[in-house]
């Protein structure tokens, strides 16, 4: 009785490490489909310019770059590359010639078109935050100060 028993929990192991084995590599290549269909779903999303759209996370460092539009609106790129505008409710006198910016987020740490930003002092708030084409004139990257709530610009 002892080798039976013995036999069972050999095959009983080996069982359960090779349905472990399978399980992990399974649960990998969903995950790999998954983020495939994530970034091929917002590559979608970014082509089609003019939807409302949110940045999450804009204060943990999910705004790479961003450039102004003249005093009434601003474009803004994400960390997967990926560009947005947002236009201003008021001209922000100061956003052409920024070169340091604070977005301020309302609650959630999100920029969407509840937003604002902080240029020298002056608050401007967002009247929408759309997707958006890569703008047409490239500018150098400009200093960022991530602040949300009641941030500063400096």
């Amino acid at each position: 009785m002892g080798r039976i028993g013995g036999r069972i929990g050999i095959y009983a192991s080996a069982f359960a490490a090779a349905f472990m084995v399978f399980a992990v590599t399974g649960g990998i290549r969903a995950s790999e489909q998954a983020v495939r269909a994530e970034e091929q779903g917002a590559t979608r999303l970014a082509i089609q310019p003019g939807r409302d759209a949110t940045i999450p996370f804009p204060n943990s460092g999910a705004i790479r770059d961003w450039q102004p539009d003249g005093a009434s609106a601003l474009f803004v790129q994400d960390q997967r590359g990926h560009w947005y505008r947002a236009t201003l409710i008021a001209p922000c006198t100061d956003l052409p010639t920024a070169s340091r910016i604070a977005f301020l987020t309302q609650g959630a740490d999100q920029l969407d078109k509840y937003s604002s930003v902080a240029v020298q002092g002056q608050r401007c708030a967002f009247s929408t935050l759309v997707t958006s084409d890569r703008p047409s004139k490239r500018s150098a990257k400009h200093a960022l100060q991530q602040v949300g709530g009641q941030g500063k610009a400096g």
